[in-house]
């Protein structure tokens, strides 16, 4: 894990307002890597689905999280891989990365 980027994220952390959730989840995953590093286990990466209405943080807890699988060591990058979703094409994911697929675009 990469401390300096870890006391920077919960820095955002603090600053950010809502997200209670987010917050506890990312601080849960922080606290679990500072476990599994311990007990030199591998940690590896779930799967999420962040939901909720226009305005209610989604992209916002996307980039943090991106950001605490990077500070935390599972990704390499801590870059949002933002998805304009065409519902007759197959969804270009990235790899090793937070993809958010924005559901304004299924909307078109």
């Amino acid at each position: 894990p990469n401390r300096s980027a870890i006391v920077a994220l919960i820095v955002e952390l603090q600053q950010t307002i809502g997200l209670t959730g987010v917050k506890t989840f990312i601080l849960k995953l922080i606290e679990d890597s500072v476990r599994f590093h311990a007990a030199s286990k591998p940690m590896s990466l779930r799967h999420l689905l962040l939901s909720g209405g226009i305005g209610s943080g989604r992209k916002t807890a996307a980039k943090l999280i991106a950001q605490a699988f990077h500070a935390i060591g599972l990704m390499g990058t801590d870059n949002l891989n933002e998805v304009e979703v065409n519902p007759l094409e197959r969804i270009p994911f990235a790899p090793g990365r937070v993809n958010l697929l924005d559901h304004a675009s299924l909307q078109k």
